[in-house]
């Protein structure tokens, strides 16, 4: 059952944002236009160089204004934080989390709703989106069920697609905190909170209308994803569910993209033994779990090309060349690989 809560309101829209206001002030704009009295909408502003808490109250009208709270950071948390953020001030039965660099689709917010009265016993609902399309409308019962509906970890983590029962999370919020470092504790409290036996659901419709993707200096750092998210598997799950969790990480990305973005790193003056001790830390605490001794010789190999960086980068590019995703080590020169930051900025 659905509770309006003593706010008034049912639904959070909250936005985690930093230096992009050139984005989240057009997001606001056309949320304001759908917005309704059951609603609810949150910028948290994660100490950008500008405030952009004026440029957004301008834009809203007075009527609106008790609807709209523009919380800035003193420091920045960085961006798995301040997500979290959006959970810890959650007051509302419902948590909406968008990014600053989405674009909603005209009518997201009634569907929103729409969706939350269909499904008033779900955990979370999920919604298609153009990067990753459910295609069709279905309810699954548990984390391991939940896992197996999920096209890929990476579609798990893409939380602007996701409407969570924030009240029934919120017992978890302590392992989302531990989880940060996998820059998905949102996916950390759901599967928790959805144990053995909680309904989640999924809609063929679609929230989202566009999703941009940032430059590289604004993204969350890969590297840092890619060794932490292994603590998902330490959270208390059971075993099919662990199985589950650790075989969509192990899929994606390749071990050879994993070695790629270490390889990079050392071209680009990173300490050649830090690197490969982060390619260690990634394999053993999410690859390695999956067998094969054609694999274990690919480590081998790999970190034995920690002393021969652009050797290794060649060997990546040629292996990598027959994949279906536009990436940048499909590119012909390895002048044109631009390694990540190690830590993200945003």
């Amino acid at each position: 059952m659905n509770r309006i809560a003593k706010n008034g309101f049912l639904l959070t829209i909250s936005i985690p944002t930093y230096n992009r206001a050139q984005f989240v002030v057009p997001l606001v704009e056309s949320l304001l236009q759908q917005l309704e009295p059951e609603v609810l909408l949150r910028v948290i502003d994660n100490a950008s160089a500008a405030d952009i808490a004026d440029a957004i109250r301008r834009m809203v009208p007075a009527e609106q204004a008790p609807q709209v709270e523009i919380i800035r950071n003193t420091h920045n948390v960085g961006g798995a934080a301040n997500l979290m953020r959006a959970f810890e001030l959650c007051q509302t039965e419902w948590l909406w989390i968008l990014g600053d660099d989405d674009t909603v689709d005209g009518h997201a917010i009634r569907s929103a709703l729409a969706a939350i009265a269909a499904n008033a016993e779900s955990v979370a609902i999920t919604f298609s989106s153009p990067r990753y399309v459910q295609k069709r409308c279905c309810n699954t019962h548990g984390a391991a069920h939940y896992l197996e509906q999920v096209s890929s970890f990476s579609a798990a983590v893409f939380n602007p697609t996701v409407l969570y029962r924030a009240s029934s999370m919120l017992p978890a919020i302590r392992f989302g905190y531990h989880c940060l470092c996998s820059m998905a504790p949102h996916l950390a409290m759901l599967l928790l909170t959805l144990g053995s036996d909680a309904v989640a659901s999924f809609s063929d419709r679609s929230l989202i209308a566009v999703h941009r993707d940032p430059p590289a200096t604004d993204r969350w750092s890969p590297i840092v994803h890619l060794v932490g998210r292994g603590t998902l598997l330490d959270l208390p799950l059971d075993h099919s569910t662990r199985r589950r969790l650790n075989a969509m990480m192990a899929s994606r990305p390749r071990l050879e993209a994993l070695a790629l973005l270490q390889w990079l790193l050392v071209l680009r003056g990173c300490d050649r033994e830090y690197a490969r001790h982060l390619f260690d830390q990634a394999y053993y605490r999410v690859y390695a779990c999956c067998p094969g001794a054609f694999k274990r010789t690919r480590v081998v190999l790999y970190r034995a090309l920690f002393r021969c960086p652009r050797i290794g980068v060649e060997i990546a590019r040629v292996v990598l060349a027959g994949t279906r995703r536009v990436s940048p080590w499909k590119l012909k020169r390895i002048e044109d690989l631009k390694a990540p930051d190690l830590f993200s900025r945003v």
